[in-house]
């Protein structure tokens, strides 16, 4: 070092002995956290002479711990780390007078005071006033959080408002940390956050609006220094207090809000307010407004029913407000009150839409069941609210049942859908049959299908026209009769149509009003043709059968309702009898047949002579005809001299015979004449021609004769036998001539003829001609049953003519049939007792059994 070198430190260290202006400024106390860094932050002053030695190059900072000296106390130098220097370094230029350091690896060995000392060339000086004290730490130091509201800080304690703006701030007096220490918020319970840092200064604000959620939260600030081995932090915090209106209100309900009616149900309304709810209180919904309850924070209903059901509001209030909160009580209970809605009715027209509504009030909802009665039995058809019918018909028509059935149970409601329609399916029924017996009873029952119910009204056809009879369902004959039977009609009427149905009642009866009718008459001229009609009332048909009376016996001869002569003869005239017969019964009409035909005389008319004329005239004709006697050209009466006398044969046969007491002369001619309406025939008789009879005696006429006479004893006394227990009939002839008494059976006379054996009642060709015996019984002495005086002289005889055949006619060939018996000998007599005669008849026939070919007369007074 040269002299000049050394003057100019010695003249700098007594610069710097005596100077005032070196001056370092040194933080009082730093406080450094053990395993990371310190930083000294450090400015100093020099004399103003010395600055041209203080140069970048040159200047070299040192730090002395706890004392002063150089040697043994330099724990730092920035040119010169020797070993046992803390490791750091100045991080401020020197020359410009910044002397900052920091020191690395921080442990408890740094604490201590620590002195600067300059040196820069000649320039060394060591700062001893003042000292930096570093006092290492294990923790750091905790920050410092305020409040502030509405930009002014308030103490932690005080209340704020909701809604303030708050902001909390959290500084730090930041010690040496690579990398540097950070500040970090957190809250419990845990919020959001959002802050603004400035980690040039270490503050860090967090801002927010107060509500209810930062009420009674704490929130914290953290240092946070990063070290090698681990971190290091610290903290501190502040609980906000909030004042707000209530909020988180709600309604708890015990045991539940849906419970079943009839239980016991408790609402709670709760809230979170600061300060405290001041109260509590209970509304409910009515009619679209809130109905107040009561207040308190409960709200009980012991049995809890329907109308309970609805929503419920709590109000909780305090001075900064209230808020609200609601909850539906829902009471569950099992239908009731069911209804069924029809529309748009029940009772419609068939062919139009019908819905079934189906309602009730139940909770919870229900499912709807439709079911219909069948049979006696329900029949389920769909579940749902609504049964819909398109198109409705007959078969829709009955009750429907509703069923509504929720957990809790289920309960029913029934419609009876009316299906409106005309009358159809229409019948009518008879009761027993509609076929019955005359007499009986029968009921016409009429019956339909028809909605509303029908008015049924009775008619039936008469005469083309329809007659009504009566109304009802029913129409009853408690007695028929032929006039019921017909067609009858019935008629259902309702308002929406009619319908009619028709039954034939069919009265069955036995043959009744009979009757037979002959076309063209029942009286006809032989040759023409004639029908027999037959009829009869009668059901069923009937059969009809002809019959005929023959010999006395009914001889059947065809079936069916007309009998027809195409050619009548006298053969066909008598008695026809019709019967008309069914299952019921029979009946049975007659006619009588009246052949009619001109006159005709018989050939066998003739005479005989013994002291007088006798002459004999035969007639048949129908109508009965009419006979005449003509002697000479003339009509000849009953005289002295001429004795007529007339006999019935039969209904159309006439016989007279005329005697004559005078002898004929030879010019003498006489003539019978006989006519009926048909016509007129004659006969002349030539008495010249007349074969005489013998005059001797004939024993065999005396046997006839005395044989009829005992024969016509035996019957006059039973004549007079019988006549003598009658009255007496008087018969009296207005001629006051021959004066003659007749008594007819109602048969006819009996007689027989051999030409009227034939058929058609004319003589048999070849049938030979039989002599008659003749035999006059005068009853003079006989009392007349009349009170007509029977004269005495011979034209008032009664007599008797009894024909005798010959043995060889047989029964059968004498006999004329049908209206005439069958014998041989007929007696004729103007006597009632012709019974008499016919029981003696047999004994006749024997007598004259014997043939003869002479005629006998005997005469023979009573």
């Amino acid at each position: 070092m040269s002299v000049a070198e050394k003057i100019s430190i010695f003249i700098f260290l007594l610069q710097g002995g005596y100077c005032t202006n070196h001056k370092v400024s040194l933080p009082e106390k730093i406080e450094a956290l053990s395993g990371s860094c310190v930083i000294i932050n450090c400015t100093f002053e020099i004399d103003e002479g010395e600055n041209k030695y203080l140069t970048e190059s040159d200047a070299t900072g040192l730090w002395l711990k706890d004392e002063t000296n150089v040697e043994r106390n330099q724990v730092f130098n920035s040119r010169d780390t020797k070993p046992g220097h803390f490791s750091g370094k100045i991080t401020g230029k020197l020359h410009e007078k910044d002397c900052t350091t920091v020191f690395y690896n921080v442990s408890s060995k740094h604490n201590g005071k620590y002195y600067l000392r300059i040196t820069s060339g000649v320039l060394k000086y060591t700062y001893t006033q003042p000292f930096s004290t570093i006092d290492v730490i294990e923790s750091p130091p905790k920050p410092r959080v305020q409040l502030y509201v509405e930009q002014k800080e308030v103490q932690g304690q005080e209340e704020v408002l909701e809604g303030s703006s708050v902001s909390l701030r959290c500084s730090a007096e930041p010690l040496c940390s690579s990398p540097p220490p950070t500040l970090t918020w957190s809250s419990t319970p845990r919020i959001p956050l959002s802050d603004s840092s400035r980690l040039q200064e270490l503050i860090s604000d967090l801002n927010f609006t107060a509500t209810h959620r930062e009420h009674g939260v704490t929130f914290t600030c953290t240092i946070t220094y990063q070290l090698q081995d681990k971190n290091k932090t610290a903290q501190d915090s502040i609980t906000v207090h909030v004042q707000y209106s209530p909020k988180n209100t709600a309604v708890s309900v015990l045991p539940s809000s849906s419970v079943l009616e009839g239980s016991s149900v408790t609402l709670i309304c709760s809230s979170d307010a600061n300060p405290a709810v001041l109260s509590y209180t209970w509304s409910r919904e009515s009619e679209g407004q809130l109905k107040q309850l009561q207040t308190g924070d409960t709200l009980t209903f012991n049995r809890t029913d329907p109308t309970h059901r609805g929503w419920y509001h709590c109000t909780a209030q305090n001075q900064h407000g209230s808020q609200n909160s609601s909850v539906k009580l829902d009471i569950q209970y099992s239908p009731k009150n069911i209804s069924i809605l029809a529309i748009p009715s029940s009772s419609v027209l068939e062919g139009s839409s019908v819905t079934l509504f189906c309602s009730s009030d139940a909770n919870p909802a229900v499912i709807y069941t439709w079911s219909r009665e069948s049979e006696g039995q329900l029949k389920q058809l769909q579940t749902g609210q609504n049964l819909t019918f398109n198109r409705t018909d007959p078969t829709h028509r009955g009750w429907y049942h509703c069923t509504a059935q929720n957990q809790h149970g289920s309960q029913n409601s029934s419609v009876k859908l009316n299906i409106q329609y005309a009358p159809q399916s229409m019948s009518t029924l008879v009761i027993p049959s509609s076929s019955v017996l005359e007499g009986s009873s029968v009921t016409l029952i009429c019956s339909s299908n028809a909605n509303p119910a029908v008015i049924y009204t009775w008619s039936r056809e008469s005469e083309g026209q329809m007659k009504q009879l009566q109304t009802g369902q029913n129409l009853t004959f408690n007695r028929t009769d032929p006039t019921h039977r017909g067609w009858y009609h019935c008629r259902a009427q309702n308002q929406h149509g009619s319908q009619n149905s028709s039954v034939k009642l069919n009265i069955q009866n036995a043959p009744q009003n009979m009757s037979t009718l002959a076309i063209p008459s029942s009286s006809v001229l032989e040759g023409s043709s004639v029908t027999l009609i037959c009829s009869s009332d009668a059901n069923p048909a009937v059969i009809y059968t002809w019959s005929r009376e023959s010999e006395g016996q009914m001889k059947q001869l065809q079936t069916g309702d007309t009998l027809t002569f195409n050619r009548t003869d006298p053969t066909h005239r008598g008695w026809y009898h019709c019967t008309a017969q069914n299952q019921h019964g029979s009946q049975t009409s007659s006619v009588r047949l009246d052949i009619q035909y001109a006159s005709e005389i018989s050939p066998s008319s003739s005479c005989s002579r013994t002291d007088v004329t006798v002459c004999f005239c035969e007639t048949d004709g129908n109508p009965s005809p009419e006979l005449e006697w003509h002697l000479s050209g003339r009509p000849v009466t009953n005289s002295s001299n001429t004795f007529i006398s007339e006999e019935r044969m039969s209904s159309t046969g006439l016989r007279s015979s005329i005697t004559l007491h005078q002898s004929p002369t030879n010019t003498s001619t006489l003539q019978c004449v006989s006519r009926n309406t048909r016509g007129t025939a004659s006969q002349l008789l030539h008495l010249l021609h007349v074969i005489p009879q013998e005059s001797g005696f004939h024993r065999f006429s005396f046997l006839v004769g005395a044989a009829g006479g005992a024969a016509v004893m035996m019957i006059l006394c039973g004549i007079l036998l019988i006549c003598s227990r009658r009255e007496n009939n008087t018969r009296r002839d207005d001629s006051p001539g021959l004066i003659l008494n007749d008594w007819e059976d109602e048969s006819g006379p009996i007689y027989a003829n051999s030409a009227m054996l034939s058929p058609n009642g004319a003589a048999t060709p070849n049938h030979k001609r039989e002599p008659l015996h003749y035999a006059s019984i005068d009853f003079a002495n006989i009392q007349p049953e009349s009170e007509e005086i029977r004269g005495v002289s011979s034209l008032t005889t009664d007599y008797t003519v009894i024909r005798c055949y010959p043995g060889g006619v047989s029964e059968a060939e004498s006999s004329t049939g049908g209206d005439q018996p069958n014998s041989s000998i007929s007696a004729v007599m103007r006597s009632k007792e012709n019974e008499t005669i016919l029981e003696q008849e047999a004994n006749i026939r024997e007598v004259f059994s014997q043939q003869s070919e002479d005629t006998t007369y005997k005469s023979i007074n009573i």
